[in-house]
C-alpha cells in the first residue's frame, strides 16, 4: 500500500487510504495530555497521529495543598494557575513532652499549630470530697482526675458552703440563755449563736443551800430559765386535810395555809359541803338555831338549847354596814354537823338613825 496522511474520521477514529488501490485503515485517536487554552478558556488535546484537537470544558488539575497563614491553606490548578484557599482543618490536640506544648496538625496541608498546654476538662460526674473546714460556713472540696493529652493527674479544689442540719439546743448555766447549736453535715463545723430560752410548763422549784428559787423549764435546752428568788407564795387549790380545817400549799412546800371548812348545810338532803374544798358528806337532819329569831335578848340566848354551840359570847359588829343589812350578829357553830351559822341583828331606827351606835357607828336609814 501507499498510504496516504493520516486525517480524523470522528470524535474517536482517524484513518487513511492507499492511493493505489483505495484501500483504508482505521485506528482510535491517540490524544496527547490537556493544556489549558487562555484563549478560549477550554481543556484541548491533540491526537499526536491526525493532529486532530479536541476541547472541553475546563477541569481543574489541582496541586498539593500548602499552608498560606496559620488560618488557610490553598492549592493551584497546574494547568491554568487558578488557585483556592479554606480554614484549615485541625486534628485533635497531643501533648508533644519533648517542649511541653500541645499541638495539632492541618489534616489537608499538614500546617503544624502549637499553644500552651491546656488541660482537658474535668468530667461532668467528677466526684469532689472533703478536704478540710474552713470554719467561716464555708468548706473545702477536692478531686482529682486524669488530663489525658499529658497524662498527668490535676488537682481542682472549690470552696462551698456549709450544709447545716437542725438546730439543737446546749445549756449555759446562765439564766434565760442557752446556744443554739447547728452541725453541718459534710464538714461537721458548729455554727454556734446565742439563743434565749422559752419557758413552759408550771412553776418550779428549788432549794440551794437556804436559799429558795423558783423556775420553768425551757422547752429548747431543758435547762432552767425565769429563775428568781422565791420571795411570795404561789399557793395551789384548797385541799381536804380533815373534817375541819381544808388546806393549801405553795409549789415550794415550805409554804401552806389553813382554814377552817365553810360548810353549807341543806336540811333537804341532810348534806354539808364545804364550798372552798368541796368536800361533802351526809349528817343526821336538824334545825341551826333551834328557832332562835332576830332581836332576842342575852338572856334568852344564854338559855336558848343553841348556847352551847356559840362561838363569840360578844356580839360582832358588820364590818361592812349598810342600813340594808345586818348591824351584828353572834356566831355559833353546829354540834351536829360542824357548820358555822349566825344570829343576825337588824338595825334599830329611831328618827332615820340605827340607835345600836356600837355596831354600824349609828348608820341612817335610807328608805327602800
Amino acid at each position: 500500500h501507499s498510504w496516504g496522511e493520516w486525517y480524523s474520521k470522528d470524535g474517536n477514529e482517524h484513518e487513511r487510504q492507499c492511493s493505489i488501490c483505495a484501500e483504508k485503515e482505521s485506528y482510535s485517536h491517540e490524544w496527547g495530555v490537556w493544556e489549558y487554552n487562555s484563549d478560549t478558556g477550554l481543556d484541548e488535546r491533540v491526537c499526536q497521529i491526525c493532529k486532530t484537537t479536541e476541547p472541553r470544558d475546563h477541569q481543574h488539575s489541582w496541586g498539593e495543598w500548602i499552608s498560606k497563614d496559620n488560618a488557610e491553606h490553598e492549592r493551584q490548578c497546574g494547568m491554568c494557575a487558578e488557585k483556592e484557599s479554606y480554614s484549615h482543618e485541625w486534628e485533635d490536640w497531643s501533648y508533644n513532652n519533648e517542649n511541653g506544648l500541645d499541638e495539632r496538625v492541618c489534616q489537608y496541608c499538614k500546617e503544624l499549630d502549637s499553644r500552651e498546654h491546656q488541660h482537658l476538662e474535668p468530667p461532668t460526674d467528677l466526684q469532689y470530697t472533703l478536704k478540710s473546714s474552713n470554719r467561716n460556713n464555708t468548706h473545702k472540696m477536692g478531686a482529682e482526675y486524669i488530663c489525658e493529652i499529658c497524662q498527668k493527674t490535676i488537682v481542682l479544689t472549690k470552696d462551698e458552703a456549709c450544709l447545716y442540719g437542725d438546730v439543737f439546743y446546749e445549756r449555759t448555766g446562765v439564766n434565760d440563755t442557752h446556744t443554739e447549736v447547728r452541725i453541718c453535715q459534710v464538714c461537721q463545723y458548729r455554727k454556734t449563736q446565742d439563743g434565749t430560752c422559752k419557758p413552759v410548763g408550771e412553776l418550779k422549784y428549788i432549794k440551794v443551800a437556804a436559799q429558795v428559787y423558783e423556775y420553768f423549764d425551757c422547752g429548747l435546752c431543758g435547762d432552767w430559765c425565769k429563775r428568781a428568788y422565791h420571795t411570795e407564795h404561789h399557793f395551789g387549790n384548797w385541799e381536804y386535810y380533815d373534817e375541819y380545817v381544808h388546806k393549801r400549799y405553795c409549789g415550794c412546800v415550805e409554804g401552806r395555809e389553813e382554814e377552817e371548812h365553810n360548810y353549807v348545810y341543806d336540811k333537804n338532803t341532810s348534806m354539808i359541803s364545804c364550798d372552798v374544798c368541796a368536800d361533802a358528806r351526809e349528817v343526821e337532819s336538824h334545825e341551826h338555831g333551834y328557832n332562835t329569831v332576830d332581836e332576842m335578848g342575852l338572856m334568852n340566848i344564854i338559855q336558848s338549847p343553841a348556847y352551847a354551840e356559840i362561838l363569840s359570847h360578844s356580839q360582832i359588829a358588820n364590818p361592812n354596814p349598810s342600813s340594808g343589812s345586818w348591824c351584828s350578829r353572834y356566831e355559833f357553830r353546829c354540834q351536829i354537823c360542824g357548820v358555822k351559822y349566825y344570829i343576825h341583828y337588824a338595825h334599830k331606827f329611831e328618827n332615820g338613825v340605827c340607835t345600836r351606835k356600837g355596831y354600824c357607828g349609828g348608820i341612817a336609814q335610807i328608805a327602800r
